[in-house]
């Protein structure tokens, strides 16, 4: 490609403008951590509820907020990996059907183990969900409002 081409394109690139195609990507990432906010918080409340009710023990409901946590650590750490073998959007896809999946299947588990099991997994989609959804909005972003 020639050098004044090249410069040409850069320049373009470095004045475009929010596009719709940018909003929409952010509302859908916004939605996706507003999720993953409701997520961590109502984790609380579902173990205070089930300790309660004796479906689970201390030690369960430790293991059950920690999977969470651990989850989305894990999550974190392979949205890379994922993002680069498949795409973002594909990883991104990935996330959310791993998380509403998992959620969805915790609602009908047979007991505390399991639900932890699903609470790691649903979790792990959520951590890829964060670090992919923010490397997407970069992505779409012009270059003025990267990183804000």
């Amino acid at each position: 490609m020639p050098m004044e081409r090249q410069i040409s394109l850069q320049g373009r690139i470095d004045r475009t403008k929010e596009s719709p195609l940018f909003y929409e990507i952010f509302a859908l990432v916004a939605g996706g951590m507003f999720l993953d906010a409701v997520d961590v918080y109502l984790a609380s409340a579902v173990a205070t509820t089930v300790l309660k009710d004796n479906w689970s023990t201390l030690q369960l409901n430790s293991y059950f907020l920690s999977s969470g946590f651990l989850g989305l650590f894990l999550g974190s750490i392979i949205a890379g990996f994922i993002g680069d073998l498949k795409g973002r959007r594909v990883a991104y896809q990935i996330n959310l059907l791993m998380f509403g999946g998992f959620t969805f299947l915790g609602a009908f588990a047979p007991n505390m183990g399991f639900l932890i099991f699903c609470r790691l997994m649903s979790s792990i989609g959520l951590g890829s969900e964060i670090v992919t959804g923010y490397s997407m909005i970069n992505e779409f972003a012009p270059i003025h409002s990267r990183g804000k």
